[in-house]
């Protein structure tokens, strides 16, 4: 056995480079191996944000004060479909990450 011990002051393992890798390390531990797989998250986001700016839209439109014209109920309803859908999975990378935050934030804000 050798006298020398491995410690975070090394010159292999400085006190910066370990504060630098803690962050991504934590990032990869905590997604599943298959993150370099394309989000299945990420085209319900997408849906979820086509339908959000159509219903915002069409929320504004003269006429349509209490948002019951049909279209802005198909606009509603796709977009609650969408977040039903995201939240049922698990993102499997930053971006998904990011995406169901985002989404989530809209739909509760700080009262999650």
């Amino acid at each position: 056995m050798t006298k020398e011990r491995v410690c975070a002051n090394s010159p292999a393992m400085s006190r910066r480079t370990l504060l630098t890798a803690l962050p991504a390390s934590g990032v990869a531990l905590a997604l599943p191996a298959s993150a370099s797989q394309a989000d299945p998250i990420m085209p319900l986001y997408r849906q979820w944000c086509i339908a959000r700016a159509e219903w915002i839209r069409l929320a504004n439109v003269p006429g349509n004060e209490d948002w019951d014209c049909p279209e802005s109920i198909d606009a509603y309803t796709r977009e609650s479909k969408a977040f039903l859908a995201m939240t049922d999975m698990t993102p499997i990378s930053l971006e998904g990450v990011a995406a169901l935050a985002h989404v989530v934030w809209e739909e509760e804000g700080p009262t999650l």
